[in-house]
């Protein structure tokens, strides 16, 4: 075995390597697009169930039970406070969904860079496969 040798499967070691990193980080990625969508999905529930709120308090105004009206503006106060906190989630999700495609982008060209590297280093082993 020769150093060229030596050099070529570390080479390939690291391109397996890097691309190992890459899916990790795409499956990261895939995670972190799913507990949006799950959240996105919370607060449009939380959104319609709001606007149905508003909707009895409104009747209930109009049949005149203030107190009943009352009640369910309370229970309004706290589905609201649900969809902020929905809200600043998704908000922090996004935040990492955009670390996270920087990340596979990043080794998306490392692993493009060694891939070129190993073809001009050591085209001899692509001709022969």
């Amino acid at each position: 075995m020769s150093e060229r040798e030596v050099k070529y499967y570390k080479m390939l070691a690291k391109k397996y390597e890097t691309a190992e990193k890459m899916f990790e980080a795409k499956e990261d990625y895939d995670e972190l697009e799913a507990d949006k969508a799950s959240f996105q999905k919370k607060q449009a529930r939380g959104n319609a169930e709001v606007q149905e709120q508003q909707l009895k308090i409104v009747k209930l105004r109009n049949d005149g039970k203030e107190d009943k009206a009352l009640k369910q503006e309370m229970k309004l106060k706290k589905k609201e406070a649900n969809i902020a906190q929905f809200k600043r989630t998704i908000q922090e999700i996004q935040s990492k969904i955009e670390k996270k495609k920087l990340e596979v982008l990043k080794n998306e060209g490392e692993l493009q860079k060694i891939e070129t590297q190993l073809r001009a280093d050591f085209a001899e082993k692509f001709t022969q496969m």
